[in-house]
């Protein structure tokens, strides 16, 4: 299993556990003020990227998931018809999000996790297709937040298992903690 360390995102407004080999890449990109993103130290095909969303307007678990993959799909240059399911599950019963600010416990609307595989040009040169394996982990916050977060892992077929992407994403949303909830006001 994967070494985890807690890591403070978003100036320490949120904490969660992420792979102790990985690096913040603000540290050498800049990155927008709405992500976090870590990459591996071991391999350049490996990254999470956490994202602060507007709540996309789907009302289940499945169609919100369905409308973050389309979207994914859609910035990665791919299509749905080279997109193939590989395992999606409901986490949201295990899945109460800690706010330490003032002990209260914020708990999603829902929560889930779902893994796929796509061609997806690198750097955007469609001479360079690659399989990759992508997990998204989606915990909405309901109101006053009416936040969607969602965790984006993305690694190399070749050198990752559904399984493994599965469990691991599922941990991260777990593991997902909410430190000053006023990061969600406007």
């Amino acid at each position: 299993m994967v070494q985890l360390v807690k890591r403070e995102l978003y100036g320490g407004a949120i904490t969660m556990d992420l792979p102790a080999d990985m690096i913040d890449a603000s540290m050498f990109r800049q990155i927008p003020d709405t992500q976090e993103v870590y990459v591996s130290k071991e391999n350049p095909d490996y990254s999470i990227i956490i994202d602060l969303l507007e709540c996309v307007p789907a009302t289940t678990l499945y169609n919100a998931l369905d409308e973050h993959m389309q979207e994914i799909t859609r910035l990665n240059g791919a299509t749905l018809k080279t997109t193939k399911m590989l395992s999606q599950r409901d986490t949201t019963t295990n899945s109460n999000i800690n706010s330490s600010s003032n002990s209260e416990t914020i708990v999603p609307a829902f929560a889930g996790v779902r893994v796929f595989e796509q061609q997806v040009a690198k750097f955007g040169k469609q001479q360079d297709v690659e399989s990759v394996v992508i997990a998204i982990g989606l915990v909405r916050l309901p109101s006053p937040a009416n936040s969607d977060i969602l965790i984006t892992v993305n690694n190399h077929v070749t050198s990752s298992s559904t399984a493994t992407l599965e469990t691991l994403t599922a941990t991260l949303v777990h593991s997902l903690s909410v430190v000053d909830p006023a990061l969600f006001v406007a």
